[in-house]
Formats: C-alpha cells, structure tokens, sequence
C-alpha cells in the first residue's frame, strides 16, 4: 500500500478491517455458506425470508415504524455486510 502512495490513515483502516476478518471469521462460516449455496433457489429464499423476518420483527424500530406487509416484502431485500468496529456506514453532511 505504501507503494501506492495509500494514506496512513487508510492503510490503518484496511489493517484493522483485516485484523478483524481473521478474527471473526471462523470454518463454520464456510460452511454456513456451503450448505445455503447447495440449497434451491426456493429454499434459499424461504430461509432468508424466515432469518431476515425473525430480525425485522425483534427490531423495536422496523416493528414500530413500518407494517407487516413492508417488513414482510423488505426481509427478501437485506443483505448482510461484516464491518469492522469504529467503520462509519453513512455520514451526515450538513
């Protein structure tokens, strides 16, 4: 990275990123997505709708805000991401 003239600050980010992948990531992870990819198509829908549902019914916000039929339809949308701690997801700017 230094070689790419990358930011310290930025080299620091990618860094601690990759630290905390190493850490997180585990052989059951593997293995989660093996078994889910060898799954139909329609099982693998059915299975994240039920996962992504239960998450959207337990969340106070999504349960309070927004009906059955939108949390519903949003639970086949959501896609998980793995952040490291500390990585901003959006920033306000006024």
């Amino acid at each position: 990275m230094e070689d790419k003239n990358v930011s310290k600050p930025l080299r620091n980010k990618v860094i601690q990123y990759l630290d905390y992948m190493a850490e997180t990531q585990k052989q059951d992870k593997m293995a989660e997505e093996t078994i889910f990819s060898s799954l139909s198509e329609s099982l693998q829908t059915d299975l994240k709708k039920d996962i992504n549902g239960q998450v959207l019914r337990e969340s106070l916000l999504f349960q309070s805000t927004f009906g059955s039929t939108f949390r519903n339809a949003l639970s086949y949308s959501l896609v998980q991401q793995t952040l490291s701690p500390g990585e901003i997801i959006f920033d306000v700017i006024e």
